[in-house]
């Protein structure tokens, strides 16, 4: 069946389902009191927020440093939004100057802002302001087009780009493993939290419970 229709047409039912559910997501969070109302959040902070949300995960893809979810707070977010919005100017610059590029390049950074919407601050949601689980989606265009770039260099240097992958993967391995021992236990992700942000305030009665 899904042969026979084209690609967008097979994610209809996928988008409703998404749809639907995100409505019951947003009903369940507003009657346990979680979304926080316009005259806490307001325009021109929503707007803010909006803005480095679009940017804070690709800098984070870019630089996965100090991952966890942060509070309303410049400093823990601070170079991943400057890396985010360096990198979102030159990705639009390049696009706009390689005719070749142009659509790859759209095209993932649309996908990033269609998947980040739910949580870009159109709706604000606790006293989270981003959080590293929301890039597991919303990186995948970007890994799509380094992967595309890597099958490309194979194709002229194969011993550099075996090389270059093999040095890659070994260091997503390192730090994936660095990163799990944060997720051993509620002990090591309080403490990782309040490491990286030591003003945040939610992290640090959870951390005392858990180390009593």
């Amino acid at each position: 069946w899904g042969a026979t229709l084209p690609l967008w047409k097979e994610k209809l039912p996928f988008l409703a389902l998404a749809a639907g559910f995100a409505v019951v997501a947003a009903a369940a969070q507003s009657k346990g009191g979680a979304i926080v109302n316009v005259v806490r959040a307001a325009p021109p902070q929503r707007a803010n927020q909006i803005w480095m949300n679009l940017v804070f995960y690709l800098g984070k893809l870019i630089w996965p440093a100090d991952l966890t979810f942060y509070e309303w707070h410049w400093q823990p977010i601070r170079t991943a939004v400057i890396i985010g919005t360096v990198a979102t100017a030159t990705l639009l610059a390049v696009a706009v100057w390689s005719r070749r590029l142009r659509a790859p390049l759209l095209s993932a950074l649309v996908y990033q802002s269609v998947m980040l919407a739910p949580i870009l601050g159109f709706i604000t949601i606790g006293h989270e302001l981003v959080a590293d689980r929301y890039s597991y989606l919303s990186g995948l265009a970007w890994a799509v087009l380094f992967g595309a770039g890597l099958r490309n260099l194979a194709r002229r240097h194969r011993a550099v780009s075996l090389i270059f992958g093999c040095v890659l993967l070994a260091t997503f391995a390192a730090t994936t493993r660095a990163q799990i021992v944060v997720w051993k236990d509620s002990v090591s992700l309080w403490k990782q939290v309040v490491r990286v942000d030591p003003a945040t305030w939610g992290a640090r009665p959870i951390l005392a419970q858990a180390l009593i």
